[in-house]
């Protein structure tokens, strides 16, 4: 039976629309899935190797043993203050290591750094540094199985052989279509939510879709190229990737959406009980002082906040408490103000 509300048949439009909305669905759903192919992982600390000391130089070469787990390449990192000297030739196991990076700061401190492939890691591995004509006093050494962390952990910039991907084929699988399976469900209930709630049009329903979703896929295919193409890997946590792409998706559409409703005009096509709800809020927000809209907006910054920080994005979510804070400044001071005025 069709839904027949103020003469808008949603069944009989819908059809119309169905192959539509389900081809974009598809596509965004297959390519966000191809994009985490090559982004997830599992990032645990029991798979991080960061071993770092001050080790003493004795003459003109240096030698230790260190204990390395042999799943992944490394980045050795020398420092050690330049004076006249200069490091002639850097060896692990026996093989010359090629040197990427090199730079010398304003106060002399020379650091190198070394790639050491996969393939010659053993369980004890031999380090053995010549410098030239002389050593320095001491070196600062670092071994590490990653370039750098970001997003609060949940994301490293890898090197090619790494820990932190997924050995089993199957986790990797399901991850794949679980992410699949979480983006076309969530289309869809955004889609429906549009069109059977706020009561917009299924056209606008589609555009505002569109315009939710786009950005956050294009930097899934972004991250996926950089990490397919590029010499490095960007690996993220399977549920963080998963949680920031639906939360990206769900702003972008919250924003959309207010603006659709705010503004009404030729997108509202049908009057619902709850879009009726929606809309009653959004003029009783507009009559609203302008202090007092302050402090709605207040209220919504520290909620993004709250979930921000559930996020694990601790800088990102500290921006967000200081312009809170500075919301509810701003409001009590605009109120006082007019209090005097207004008295006067």
């Amino acid at each position: 039976m069709s839904k027949n509300v103020n003469g808008y048949d949603y069944n009989l439009k819908f059809r119309k629309f169905k192959g539509l909305v389900f081809s974009f669905g598809l596509s965004f759903a297959f390519i966000v899935s191809v994009s985490a192919f090559f982004l997830i992982g599992d990032i645990s600390k029991e798979k991080i190797v960061n071993i770092e000391g001050e080790f003493p130089v004795r003459g003109n070469s240096f030698s230790r043993e260190f204990n390395l787990p042999e799943n992944s390449d490394y980045i050795v990192n020398i420092k050690y203050a330049s004076g006249n000297t200069e490091m002639e030739r850097v060896t692990l196991n026996g093989k010359i290591l090629e040197g990427r990076i090199s730079n010398i700061s304003k106060s002399l401190i020379s650091s190198r750094y070394f790639y050491a492939p996969k393939n010659i890691i053993l369980p004890k591995n031999k380090l053995e540094i010549k410098f030239f004509p002389c050593g320095p006093q001491t070196i600062d050494l670092r071994f590490r199985n990653y370039l750098t962390f970001f997003a609060e952990g949940n994301a490293v910039a890898a090197l090619r052989e790494n820990p932190f991907r997924f050995n089993e084929k199957y986790a990797l699988m399901f991850n794949v279509i679980l992410f699949f399976a979480a983006v076309l469900f969530m289309w869809y209930f955004i889609f429906n939510f549009e069109v059977k709630f706020l009561g917009i049009s299924l056209q606008y329903a589609i555009i505002n879709n569109l315009l939710s979703f786009i950005f956050p896929v294009f930097l899934c295919v972004v991250l996926g190229l950089v990490s397919k193409l590029s010499p490095y890997l960007v690996i993220m946590n399977n549920g963080y990737l998963l949680l920031a792409f639906m939360v990206f998706v769900g702003v972008i559409n919250l924003l959309v959406n207010i603006i659709c409703v705010y503004f009404e005009g030729a997108v509202l096509k049908v009057e619902t009980l709850e879009f009726a709800v929606i809309r009653k809020s959004l003029f009783w927000f507009k009559k609203l002082l302008f202090t007092d809209k302050i402090v709605i907006i207040f209220m919504a910054v520290i909620i993004a906040g709250a979930i921000i920080l559930c996020l694990g994005l601790t800088k990102i979510a500290e921006i967000a408490a200081n312009t809170a804070y500075f919301l509810i400044l701003s409001a009590v001071l605009l109120r006082l103000v007019g209090s005097v005025a207004w008295k006067e």
